[in-house]
């Protein structure tokens, strides 16, 4: 099997090959073309510059005769002949000098006055031929002037040879006449001639005078050139290309052709120019062919091979959840990148739909797990769907004593509810249908035989066949609300108990405190006064001092009594009231313990029930005593508060602290703290503890005032 690199290779080296050969040849055709054509508009140019040459001789053969004819000598000699003037202007130095050839005076009859040819071989002057003079008599155009501007310049055929010719009239110096004849100058096209032109071009030259013998070779060129075609190019061989032209004489026949021969590096220069092009191409195009293939390489054909591997790994791995791996970082986006994300959600879909199979058999094992499950509870487990019975276990069904589940099946849900709970219900049913785990709630169910029950249920939203549902966990508690009723009932005779127990705790330190002041403290007192007077009948310094001493314990004794009847019931409290009793405790305090103690009151002060005054103010005292026995504190504050009809009393020290979970536990084990939350729980207050290590305890009681009045 080819592979897809492979096959791209071969196709961009075919498609490659075939653009070089269609390029080169289209390339070489049209690039060639032009180049000839440049090549034949360079000759024509060169045969123009060869007549411009031919051009240039014959006009510097016309401003020599234009020197000569408008002069006077020349005018006199034209009319006499005179000998002076051939001996003194026509000498063969001066002829020669003028790079004359012929010189000829003509009237204007047609009869020659003087005519003379330079015999350079000789160097002397030769009266013409009778064939070469019957060629001038015969052209009148040499001779015969319409008008003082007329002039005649161009070529003449001789017998054997081509002669440049200019003629003029013979004018006085302000060429005025009457016109008696020309002047005639005449220079030979030698090779003298020739070779100035070829100077002048630049070229090689070669004349052909149509008088004379042509190159058999050249005759079908000179057949051409003999018609309307003025102008001839044709190569001669790979390096050289020849120019033709014909000159006409001045009488408008043919008096010679010219050939011009020039290298052909025009088209050398374009042959090089048409390689240098394909090598270039060439270069160019395998260099584009590498980039094009080392990007499609790295584009499209590594990524089609990595994808290929991606592809059979994910095949052999047989684990939905693995992807083909996406581009590399940074590389923009493309059509590969869309089959590599096709084929990944097609993975995805795979996946999903194999993970849904695999749910649905879960699903449905779970709900003959569920069922099972349920069927063996004993809490009674109902589906509702819009409030119907949808299913019910066996616990259900006797719940509500009904005969058979069947018969339960269908009916409403709310129809075994007490009609004032209906509405509640059902909104619970719809929240919990809407996704909403409903708290458990206790609610009354009415049961086939029209008995209620008391039960607990919980709902919540459940798929049961495909569908949404309510579900519906229901337990009797009507054991458990018999057995939560006794125990509020033993928690009230408790509180109750704990109420009395106050009160009684409280007469009894009242008393107890009664006895000590009364009996025990007066007891003491008439004690040291009885040794007072003793005291006084002794006259032994020992025994006075023995009885002196005995004075000081019953002193002490007398202070101690009087200390702890306070300390049982302060008579401050029964005469002054609560807040000042708080004074006289943080007094105390501070005047025992060395703990400042400073006690802000805030709104206007109510008097309170003497029990409850007793209780908070023990309360008070308790929380004081613990700073100083626990808390390491320099300072505490009580703050008394009276807000509506509630009494808040906090207890703050700038003591080390603690942890409030920590001293929460404490609460249930430490017996005063205990003591107070009980004795706040009489009163239907609330105990609350604020405390942070480093940062001191702060602790609020809270006490609704109607209540404590109660």
């Amino acid at each position: 099997m080819i592979s897809i690199r492979t096959k791209t290779m071969l196709l961009m080296g075919t498609v490659f090959l075939c653009l070089f050969i269609a390029v080169g040849i289209s390339t070489y055709f049209i690039m060639l073309q032009s180049f000839s054509q440049v090549e034949t508009q360079l000759m024509s140019h060169n045969l123009e510059r060869a007549n411009a040459a031919m051009n240039a001789e014959l006009s510097d053969l016309l401003k020599t005769v234009g020197d000569w004819a408008p002069w006077d000598e020349t005018y006199t000699f034209l009319q006499d002949g005179n000998p002076s003037y051939i001996q003194k202007n026509l000498a063969v130095q001066t002829i020669s000098n003028l790079d004359l050839d012929l010189i000829l005076y003509m009237s204007s009859d047609g009869k020659i006055i003087y005519a003379r040819q330079l015999n350079k071989a000789h160097q002397r002057l030769d009266p013409l031929s009778s064939s070469i003079s019957s060629v001038f008599i015969h052209t009148p155009r040499l001779y015969h002037f319409a008008s003082s501007k007329g002039q005649c310049l161009g070529l003449l055929r001789l017998p054997g040879s081509i002669m440049l010719i200019a003629a003029q009239p013979v004018l006085h110096n302000d060429w005025s006449g009457p016109i008696h004849g020309g002047l005639i100058m005449g220079r030979l096209l030698d090779t003298d001639e020739i070779q100035k032109i070829e100077t002048l071009v630049n070229l090689p030259v070669t004349v052909y005078p149509s008088n004379t013998a042509l190159p058999e070779r050249l005759s079908p060129i000179f057949d051409r050139l003999r018609g309307t075609t003025r102008q001839l190019i044709q190569a001669r061989d790979a390096q050289t290309i020849l120019g033709f032209t014909r000159i006409n004489d001045i009488s408008g026949q043919p008096a010679l052709f010219m050939q011009v021969e020039a290298p052909r590096t025009v088209l050398a220069k374009g042959k090089e120019t048409i390689g240098l092009v394909l090598l270039f191409f060439s270069f160019s195009g395998l260099l584009c062919g590498f980039l094009i293939l080392w990007q499609l390489d790295g584009l499209v054909l590594k990524r089609l091979t990595s994808m290929n591997h991606e592809v059979g790994r994910v095949g052999a791995s047989n684990d939905l959840s693995t992807r083909i791996n996406a581009s590399p970082v940074g590389m923009a986006p493309d059509e590969l990148d869309g089959l590599i994300k096709a084929v990944n959600n097609m993975l995805t879909a795979l996946e999903e739909a194999h993970y849904q199979l695999i749910e649905q058999e879960a699903l449905r094992e779970s709900e003959e797990r569920y069922r099972a499950l349920v069927e063996l509870s004993r809490s009674a487990v109902f589906l509702l769907r819009d409030s119907l019975w949808t299913y019910a276990n066996q616990a259900g069904v006797v719940l509500l004593g009904m005969p058979s589940r069947e018969a339960l099946l269908g009916l409403s849900f709310l129809s075994f509810l007490p009609e004032e709970n209906r509405e509640r219900m059902e909104r619970c049913l719809d929240d919990a249908q809407q996704g909403v785990l409903l708290p458990p709630i206790q609610q009354m169910l009415l049961r086939h035989d029209g008995s209620l029950v008391a039960t607990e249920m919980i709902a919540g939203p459940f798929l049961y066949q495909g569908e949404a549902c309510v579900q519906l966990i229901v337990q009797d508690i009507t054991e458990r609300m018999s057995a939560e009723s006794a125990i509020q009932e033993y928690q009230t005779r408790l509180r109750a108990l704990a109420s009395t127990l106050t009160l009684v705790e409280e007469a009894e330190r009242k008393r107890i405190a009664v006895d000590l002041h009364d009996n025990v403290g007066q007891t003491l007192v008439a004690t040291r006064l009885m040794l007072g007077a003793i005291k006084d009948t002794i006259s032994d310094p020992v025994v006075v001092g023995r009885i002196e001493q005995v004075r000081e314990l019953l002193e002490q004794g007398i202070d101690w009594s009087r200390t702890l009847t306070v300390d049982l019931s302060p008579p401050i409290l029964r005469e002054r009231g609560f807040v000042e009793s708080v004074h006289w405790i943080a007094q105390q305090v501070q005047q025992r313990h060395d703990l400042p103690v400073s006690v802000t009151v805030y709104g206007e002060p109510r008097a309170l029930p003497v029990n409850t005054g007793n209780l908070l103010f023990r309360a008070v005292r308790e929380l004081l005593f613990n700073i100083v026995k626990h808390a390491q504190a320099s300072t505490a504050l009580v703050e008394i508060r009276w807000v509506d009809e509630k009494l808040l009393i906090k207890v703050e020290d700038n003591g080390q602290g603690f942890t409030v979970t920590d001293e929460q536990q404490s609460v249930s084990s430490g017996f005063g703290l205990f003591n107070i939350s009980e004795r706040l729980q009489v009163l239907n207050g609330t105990f609350t503890i604020d405390s942070t290590p480093e940062h001191g305890t702060s602790i609020t009681m809270t006490i609704p005032l109607a209540t404590s009045e109660e």
